[in-house]
């Protein structure tokens, strides 16, 4: 019976132990993300700013997520689905499959904005000439 015990507490101290590691390995893989994350904050803002379709009243969340006291917070969220988390994502997924910069992401968008001044429907019209 000494010997189950035994086992009993080990396995318990095991689990103990595994429960710690998973919080500490989940914190460090936010905190990786996070750092990854930082250098497409000014490309994701950029990307919304030229290519958000919703109306920023009632679709678009963009203008609601701030926090005062930490501003980081909407970019660091845990909220995956917010407005932020989702332009990031996107712009991260475009430099992986194109191999681009953020940098050079960046580069486009600002030409995207200088063509739109000449018209500034130019991403419809482009589109259309897509199809």
């Amino acid at each position: 019976m000494d010997q189950t015990m035994k086992i009993k507490e080990e396995l318990s101290e095991i689990a103990d132990r595994t429960k710690k590691l998973q919080k500490k390995l989940r914190l460090a893989e936010k905190d990786e993300r996070i750092e990854r994350q930082r250098k497409f904050r000014p490309v994701a803002e950029k990307a919304h700013d030229l290519l958000c379709a919703y109306n920023h009243t009632d679709k678009c969340g963009w203008g609601y997520e701030t926090n005062r006291e930490n501003p980081d917070a909407a970019w660091e969220g845990n909220d995956e689905y917010g407005p932020r988390q989702s332009w990031l994502k996107r712009c991260e997924k475009v430099s992986e499959e194109f191999k681009i910069s953020p940098e050079e992401l960046m580069e486009l968008l600002d030409a995207f904005e200088e063509a739109k001044k000449i018209n500034p429907r130019l991403f419809t019209i482009l589109l259309k000439l897509r199809q």
